[in-house]
Order: structure tokens, then sequence, then C-alpha cells
């Protein structure tokens, strides 16, 4: 009869770091970092959508300046992390996720616009990849709940698809079959 108390190494826990020992105990442990890698850096080039979008933008030179430098940062920061992040030790992890959480916002707070939050996805992935589960949910938690009460200070509403359709309709290409909604706002729906 095993003991109920004791504790299998193996064994899954909410508060444990991940192990990434694997990649330096496997033979091809090489490999499947370079896949890993490869497969966020190919994701992250998405942002470079973000940086256009930012640049074909109304705001001022120097506040677009420093937001398309946050996102090149940010792009190459998802690029170098996970090649980077799961052999640093723990200080190292908090530390790359709070630098990819401050480049990820950047954007946002130099432009005064809370859509742009919505790239933490980036962030929060990497979170959930470096740090303990239970703390990286919390982080998740805490940036979904910031990014309604900022949408719902700044805009009145919850937009988390505002920028697709407002980039998607600003390309002359996509302007035909792409519009922005014509719905209603909730204060105008009458419930019989």
């Amino acid at each position: 009869m095993s003991d109920v108390d004791a504790h299998d190494p193996d064994e899954f826990s909410a508060g444990q770091w991940p192990d990434w020992s694997f990649w330096k105990s496997h033979p091809d442990g090489s490999g499947v970092r370079v896949v890993v890698a490869t497969s966020m850096a190919v994701a992250s080039l998405a942002l470079l959508a973000r940086a256009q979008d930012i640049a074909h933008g109304t705001s001022p030179p120097l506040p677009t300046s420093l937001a398309i430098g946050a996102v090149a940062c940010y792009v190459l920061g998802c690029m170098l992390t996970p090649w980077y992040g799961p052999v640093a030790r723990r200080r190292g992890r908090v530390a790359i996720v709070a630098v990819m959480f401050l480049l990820g916002m950047a954007p946002a707070v130099v432009l005064a616009s809370p859509s742009y939050l919505t790239d933490l996805t980036y962030a929060l992935a990497i979170g959930l990849m470096l740090l303990p589960l239970r703390h990286a949910l919390l982080l998740g938690l805490a940036t979904v709940v910031g990014q309604i009460v900022w949408m719902r200070l700044a805009q009145g509403e919850v937009a988390w698809a505002s920028w697709s359709t407002r980039s998607a309709a600003s390309t002359p290409a996509c302007a035909s079959w792409i519009r922005p909604s014509q719905r209603k706002p909730w204060s105008a729906v009458r419930v019989r």
C-alpha cells in the first residue's frame, strides 16, 4: 500500500516552476528548442502588422516612433525568449516576463490607446511558459481585468476587435469586404 502523503517527483503542481531540463538531457534537445523558438518567431511576425497600423495612425511623430520601436523590441523579445527563457534561473524568468509585459504595454501607454493591449497575449504565453502556473494564471487574470477596466474608462465599451476591423478597413484591398459593425449600442436596445 502506498503512502497517500508522499508526492511523486513527476507530479504536476500549480505552484511548481516549469522544468525545461529535458532540453538538456534529451538527445535532440536543441532540435526541440529550435522548433519551439521558430514557431514563436513565426507567430510574433504578426506583430509587424501592428507596427504598420501604428505608422499609419494619426499620432504625433515622436510617440509613433517610440511605439514602433517598442513593437520592434517586443518582436525581438518574442523571438529570443523561447530560446533563452527556459534555461534561465527563476529571477531571470521573472525579469524576462516583466520586460515582455513592459514592451507589450508600451504602445498602449505611449499612444494612450487601450486597443493595443491585445498584443499582451504574446507576453502571457511567455508567462505561461516560464512561470509557475499559479502565478501565470493570476498574471493573465490581472491583464484581462486591466484591459477591460481601461477600455471601459477610455472608450465606454470593451472593444476587443477594434484594431482588426480598423486596420483592415483602412487597407483599400480589404475595405470592400470588411466593414466595422453597425450594431446598436446597448443603451439603444430595448428589452420587451
